[in-house]
């Protein structure tokens, strides 16, 4: 299930932690992700949660369906890179704040 795979399961849990972000397993997604969105409290938290979520999906699948291992530090590699891909997006004053951001978080 949804909340399970993104929310719920131990190792989704700790990748969200590594972002800051603890969610509260009462509410709904939708008002999840507005409850993410105000503790996290940056312009770019919709990115950052996609890229997260994505990269979560993407590890699940290779365990599931390649036999890979879960790796919280891969996981962290892949959001690293996946935000640093995505960085060209972001207005050109605001990406050291990005960058700083990641260095610092994960």
């Amino acid at each position: 299930d949804v909340n399970h795979l993104f929310f719920d399961c131990p190792f989704s849990t700790i990748c969200w932690q590594k972002i800051g972000l603890a969610w509260d397993t009462c509410l709904d997604i939708h008002s999840r992700l507005e409850e993410g969105n105000r503790i996290f409290n940056s312009p770019y938290y919709i990115e950052i949660f996609i890229i997260a979520a994505w990269e979560i999906w993407n590890i699940r699948n290779g365990k599931i369906f390649e036999g890979h291992s879960v790796s919280i530090q891969l996981w962290i590699v892949r959001v690293k890179a996946q935000v640093l891909l995505q960085l060209h997006r972001v207005r050109e004053d605001c990406r050291s704040i990005v960058v700083q951001w990641l260095d610092a978080i994960l």
